[in-house]
């Protein structure tokens, strides 16, 4: 069997087209074609149906896929350990961490001055991934997060203060307890469908409709800053606000829940040697 046509087919299902294929790889579609026709031919089955849309693999397409595709990323992560050179480390780090997560980006900015040759790019983003089909090396995500084919390691407890703009304050006064915040209007990160937040503080919760919701961190502290919503939002972002007189903390008295942050990374694929410098650099961080 072709190894390089069984990667080029990893690939197109990771990529659900060849023309994306061929961009991601910088290899021409007629070769992809071609080496995808060359294994259906050697296999004697049809891996895809071609839609105008795109490809989609068969049934017997998809089977081939979940018993390569580890294989196949081990072959290629295991290729570019043989090369590495640790005083010289080159290539890609692929990482996602929930938006405006401070922590993450100062290890990121601290890491690439320690490794300048290594590219970084950063997926900021609170969806849920597949690290192997999103091409993501290293996640953050905060929650107590378990899996057979990853693994999680707690790297920060990251807290919250709840702010509201001054000028909504000397409209609405100021709320003194958790069950007045239900008559100031709320901004608030949410999934779509969701009409109501459960909000904790010592250790009472109440639920709590909102004005305006969103799935974009910076959406929710645009409304907060522009006086129209009351909001939480973590310590690291509240701090330089209250400093620079944007917002006053409300409620300062009661206690907010921690949110742990894990930064997640593959069992099964192994991992080459920037993932893993990575993956060091930030427990060194973490433990010291």
């Amino acid at each position: 069997m072709n190894l390089n046509a069984l990667s080029l087919f990893v690939s197109v299902i990771k990529h659900g087209s060849l023309s994306k294929t061929s961009e991601k790889l910088g290899v021409p579609i007629a070769t992809i074609s071609r080496q995808i026709a060359e294994l259906e031919k050697s296999l004697q089955i049809q891996l895809f149906d071609r839609q105008k849309s795109g490809v989609k693999p068969t049934l017997a397409g998809q089977k081939l896929y979940d018993e390569v595709h580890l294989s196949i990323d081990n072959l290629l992560n295991a290729k570019q350990v043989l090369f590495d050179d640790e005083q010289n480390l080159k290539g890609m780090l692929r990482i996602s961490a929930p938006p405006k997560c401070e922590p993450v980006l100062a290890w990121i900015s601290e890491f690439g001055q320690k490794f300048p040759n290594v590219q970084i790019h950063a997926t900021m983003t609170d969806r849920i991934l597949d690290l192997s089909l999103d091409s993501i090396d290293v996640a953050f995500r905060i929650g107590n997060l378990h899996g057979d084919d990853f693994i999680a390691k707690k790297v920060a407890t990251l807290g919250t203060k709840w702010v509201a703009h001054p000028d909504l304050l000397a409209r609405f006064g100021t709320p003194q307890n958790l069950q007045d915040l239900k008559h100031f209007p709320l901004a608030t990160w949410a999934k779509n469908g969701e009409q109501e937040v459960l909000v904790q503080m010592n250790k009472e919760k109440i639920a709590l409709p909102f004005w305006f919701a969103s799935n974009d961190v910076y959406a929710v502290e645009y409304m907060i800053l522009q006086g129209q919503a009351i909001g939480q939002v973590a310590d690291f972002t509240a701090n330089e606000w209250i400093k620079d007189k944007r917002v006053v903390e409300i409620l300062p008295e009661l206690e907010k829940p921690d949110y742990e942050l894990f930064m997640l990374y593959a069992t099964q694929r192994y991992p080459s040697l920037i993932v893993r410098k990575f993956v060091e650099f930030v427990l060194e961080k973490v433990a010291g």
